[in-house]
């Protein structure tokens, strides 16, 4: 018979802050790819081209890391904690 304590309950997790969490961690990590990107282009863009020309990029780090933190909330990781 397995033991029963408190570890067996469903504790709710916010996944709302989980998924905002996520996008701030990725969309630096995007923004800083982006920047990575602007630096070696041939052609000058100037310090917007970050935002211009690299959105795409953040946008979808940005997005990957909101949905996935989102859908792996009832998870006890470190990530989440």
């Amino acid at each position: 018979m397995a033991p029963h304590g408190d570890d067996d309950h469903y504790q709710p997790k916010d996944a709302i802050s989980n998924g905002i969490k996520g996008a701030l961690i990725t969309g630096g990590a995007g923004l800083f790819m982006a920047a990575v990107q602007n630096s070696l282009a041939k052609q000058n863009v100037g310090a917007w081209g970050v935002f211009t020309r690299g959105g795409g990029v953040i946008t979808t780090f940005g997005t990957l890391g909101s949905v996935s933190l989102a859908l792996l909330t009832p998870l006890d990781d470190q990530l989440l904690t």
